[in-house]
């Protein structure tokens, strides 16, 4: 857990703020496992003694780096919700092209397909709600977390300067607007097959 930056008025250090947003820029820039502590103070313009006052070292440093970029992701993600109306596909690109954004600040996929996986599963829930899937039950949770592995592996796995992926988001988007349906009549089949009744 990252070192206590508060003040006492509740407010955070100005050096802290400096330093998680010249790591934020590093690691989005450069990826953090290529950043050093040194990179940061430079980058801050703090000494490398300062960084140490705030936090015990690189690792804390990149937690507190990686919870306000989850902080913020999950304040974008919960934002979308307040779109139900969208075509799945832009809802499906919004999300998919956040993940993207912040990928470089998280060390391991995982990480970012915990923090994703809900808001995918609220997307296909509206989806099956409005019609535009059909219900699939139990299976929701699965295709969503699919989905945000899907997303996770490809934000890090593709170089940021890859016009491929740039293009995925939509690619993704298009495929699970497209492909879903199909996922999801195919699970209802099955469901109704093994209850024994023509429909679900």
């Amino acid at each position: 857990m990252a070192s206590d930056t508060r003040l006492p008025d509740g407010g955070v250090s100005p050096s802290a703020d400096l330093i998680l947003e010249a790591a934020a820029r590093l690691y989005l820039s450069r990826g953090a496992a290529h950043v050093g502590m040194r990179d940061i103070a430079r980058e801050a313009g703090v000494a490398v003694g300062t960084l140490y006052n705030y936090y015990r070292d690189k690792a804390d440093l990149a937690r507190a780096v990686q919870e306000q970029a989850a902080d913020g992701l999950v304040r974008r993600l919960r934002l979308e919700r307040l779109n139900p109306g969208r075509p799945l596909e832009e809802h499906f690109l919004a999300l998919a092209g956040a993940a993207f954004e912040v990928a470089p600040l998280f060390s391991e996929p995982e990480q970012l397909v915990e923090l994703i996986t809900p808001a995918f599963a609220w997307l296909l829930e509206e989806a099956q709600l409005r019609g535009d899937l059909p219900r699939a039950g139990e299976a929701t949770g699965s295709v969503a977390r699919m989905l945000a592995a899907v997303v996770a592996g490809a934000a890090f796995v593709l170089p940021a300067d890859d016009a491929v992926r740039d293009a995925l988001p939509r690619q993704l988007a298009q495929l699970a607007a497209q492909g879903l349906s199909g996922v999801f009549a195919g699970e209802a089949a099955q469901v109704a097959a093994a209850t024994g009744r023509g429909e679900v």
